[in-house]
Formats: C-alpha cells, structure tokens, sequence
C-alpha cells in the first residue's frame, strides 16, 4: 500500500505527520508526507499580516482576507496537493484536520488516484459544524472525541471512527538527564502549551509553587498578573527539550484547549507525558477511564483547589508519584503508541 499523510512537517510544527509517517511505514506501507501548512511568501508577508492586523482592530470579515486570491495560500496548496496524488498515485491519503482542502480538489484526488480518502479531526469537541461540513467529503472520518464522534453521526457524517492521539514511542521516552538539562528544567510543577484564559485562571492558583511554564501567548498583554508572569519561562519547547522537560517536572499539569466546552477528548499531552515517565495530573474528560486509572497511572483534578491540593499532596509523597508515573508509562507503551493507531485506522480503511 502507498499512502500520502497530508499535514505540516516544518520543524516548529506540532510533528504529528512524522508520527504517522513513521508509524505507517513500520506496518510495511509506503508512506509519503504532503506539508498542507506550507505557506507561500504572498501568505506569509501579506495575507497574514493584514488578517492579523484587522483581527486585532476588530473588523470582523465573511473570509480571510486573500482567500479567493490565486496568490493565497489555499489555492496554491489545492494545486499541489494534487500534483502530489498524480505523481504518486496513493492507494490511501491520510489529512490530518484538513483546513483549506476544496471538496473538488477532494474529488480529483480520489478520481485520479482511486485513494481512500480519511481525515483525522483534532480539536476534540471543539468546531464541530465546520469539522463535519469538511467530513462529508471524505471515505472515513476519525475524530479523537466521542462527544465529537456522536455528533458528527448525528449530522450525519458515515463512516466515522472514535480515534484518540497516542505517543510516539521512539521520541518519547525516558533518558538519563544531564546535570545541565536537570538545572534548567527542574521544577515542581510544569507546563508546556498555548495560553487560554481557563488555563490562566487555573495557574493562577499555583504561583505558590516553583512553577516553569512554557509556551506561546503567555505575555504580558494577555497576563495582568505578575506573579504568574513570573513564571513564564519561554515561547516554547520542541524535540527532546520537551521529553526532559517532562521527565525534570515533578508535576507535569495538563489542561485541555477545550476545558469548560466538554470534558471529552484527550490531548497529546495525555499519552507524552506518562510515555516519557512523567507524573501526569490533568483536568479529566470522559475517555480518560478507557485508557488510565485515575490514582493508579494518571492523577485529576476538577477544579483550582483541587489542582493545588494535589499539587501539594504529590510533591510530598514522592514514591507514590512515582509509581503512579511507571505504572502511566506501561499502559502508553502497551496499546497506545502511533502504531496501535495507524493499525487501528487501516484496519478501519479495510473495511470500507
């Protein structure tokens, strides 16, 4: 089987397409990347700027600004896409969220090719009339949210699949630490991940605590607290930084995007954690149970209080956290890597 996985591959993109690559290709098929994020310099210097600067103005428009332009990015990303699928001809095209894909172009592909088309929704409960509008043009839909899954089938996209993230076994592991990375990294509670206000007013609650937090738009125009804004220790963490990251945290804290709008979906940061031996306490959402014990190999809270209470509790009983962290890193290991999923998902496309 020759397949092409459709997603962003730059170095600071979330490496998602490489997992499924990599993964694709230890089941013995002949995987392909696709970048479908790779934007053009017209983008980049123009549209861009202009969207953002009418964002921030509060001008509110039907569409992006350049998005019927041949010079924007969707149109030139239509044109490659599929110079890719005739060059290559797949027997299966895999894109990931899928943003910007035209139902034509959807539909040359999959005459030109004969492809199964899937796409893989990853915003959990979240844009759901947009997601299942873009769903309808594909042979399968997998989502990693079963609120998600079940309202999809509602609106009746079919066949879709419930298809959670996982870990990447070979990236994500544990590793002895240099006394350099223990320095810089070590904290008794972490956090790496995008600011939202819900994840702010939560941190807000452990600025008691040596806390490291990174990650994009945690700046002082969003942040009026200083005290929290102390804590703010980068823009972000890619590659093995973020594996020992996880490892030097005592408290690796999960906050899920969409807490407060369904507690259903689990995030990467689910599966990276324990997979790199990490103590792992997070906001819980209704699939956490399939996967983990709470208590057991991942550790929740429901609110504020609770977070800093456990915080507490856990950095005062060290060999609970963590044999609760082992136990975490198992069960990823065992079913619940990127292999597992690409199974899982050709096992699904087999059956169409």
């Amino acid at each position: 089987m020759r397949a092409l996985v459709c997603y962003g591959f730059s170095p600071t993109f979330i490496p998602l397409g490489h997992y499924c690559l990599r993964a694709l290709r230890s089941l013995g098929v002949e995987a392909h990347p696709f970048d479908s994020y790779d934007v053009g310099p017209t983008e980049r210097y123009v549209f861009k700027p202009l969207n953002k600067l009418l964002s921030n103005l509060r001008v509110s428009r039907s569409e992006p600004v350049g998005r019927g332009s041949s010079l924007s990015f969707y149109p030139r990303m239509n044109r490659r896409f599929l110079e890719a699928v005739r060059e290559l001809r797949p027997d299966l095209i895999l894109v990931l969220e899928g943003k910007g894909f035209e139902p034509e172009t959807l539909s040359e592909a999959r005459r030109t090719s004969g492809a199964r088309l899937v796409n893989w929704g990853l915003f959990g409960p979240t844009g759901i009339a947009e997601s299942a509008e873009r769903a309808r043009h594909y042979d399968l839909f997998c989502t990693t949210s079963r609120v998600a899954l079940a309202e999809h089938r509602r609106l009746g996209v079919e066949p879709s699949i419930y298809l959670p993230f996982a870990a990447e076994a070979e990236s994500y592991k544990p590793r002895t630490l240099s006394a350099a990375e223990r320095a810089r990294f070590g904290c008794e509670v972490g956090f790496v991940g995008i600011w939202y206000a819900e994840r702010q007013r939560l941190f807000e609650a452990l600025t008691g605590f040596d806390l490291a937090i990174y990650g994009p738009r945690w700046g002082h125009k969003r942040i009026p607290s200083r005290r929290l804004l102390a804590h703010v220790r980068g823009e972000g963490l890619y590659g093995g930084d973020v594996v020992a990251f996880y490892q030097a945290a005592a408290v690796n804290v999960n906050v899920h995007a969409w807490h407060g709008v369904a507690p259903s979906g689990m995030n990467m940061r689910c599966f990276d954690v324990p997979a790199c031996g990490g103590f792992l306490l997070t906001d819980a959402v209704e699939e956490l149970g399939e996967v983990f014990t709470p208590g057991r190999e991942v550790e929740v809270f429901a609110d504020a209080e609770e977070l800093a209470d456990k915080v507490r509790y856990y950095l005062a009983h060290e060999d609970e956290r963590r044999a609760i962290a082992s136990r975490g890193r198992e069960v990823v290991t065992a079913g619940h890597t990127y292999r597992h999923r690409m199974a899982e998902l050709l096992e699904a496309v087999k059956g169409l």
